[in-house]
């Protein structure tokens, strides 16, 4: 069974969009444990990773579409 034309494309959108929210976490969760860290800058990054997350379900949906 081949794959649907696009597939493949799609599947690495989904890839480089998991690596790119996964950063953004770990980057958010580095800055937590900082004392000096700016309150408004963790308060983005978690705005970031919520927006991120919400986008997940609906790419994965696209990915799979034939």
């Amino acid at each position: 069974m081949g794959e649907h034309p696009g597939y493949r494309a799609r599947k690495m959108d989904v890839i480089e969009w998991e690596r790119l929210n996964a950063r953004l976490c770990a980057v958010s969760d580095r800055m937590r444990k900082r004392k000096d860290c700016p309150i408004w800058l963790l308060m983005e990054l978690a705005e970031l990773a919520r927006k991120a997350d919400c986008l997940t379900a609906p790419l994965r949906e696209h990915r799979d579409v034939e």
